[in-house]
């Protein structure tokens, strides 16, 4: 995960800030047709979000702030506290 794009700094330095942010934080996943969400690890949901939403404090601020963000095939969210 992250071999290709780990080899410049800027998108390792962007791996780094969304994991230190989601640090805790659970994630959820589902494709756009489905209703049901499943649980997603933070190392997926950095993969799939940040080629698509460049800035990963404003992309988990965003999530902390109610917001799914989509990427090619699926949304991701914040989990909800039960």
């Amino acid at each position: 995960m992250f071999d290709e794009r780990t080899a410049g700094g800027s998108d390792t330095l962007e791996a780094t800030t969304f994991f230190t942010l989601a640090l805790g934080l659970r994630f959820e996943t589902r494709f756009a047709s489905e209703t049901k969400w499943w649980p997603a690890s933070m190392f997926d949901v950095a993969e799939a979000l940040l080629p698509y939403h460049p800035g990963a404090k404003a992309c988990v601020e965003r999530m902390l702030n109610g917001e799914e963000l989509c990427s090619r095939l699926a949304v991701y969210r914040v989990a909800k506290q039960r």
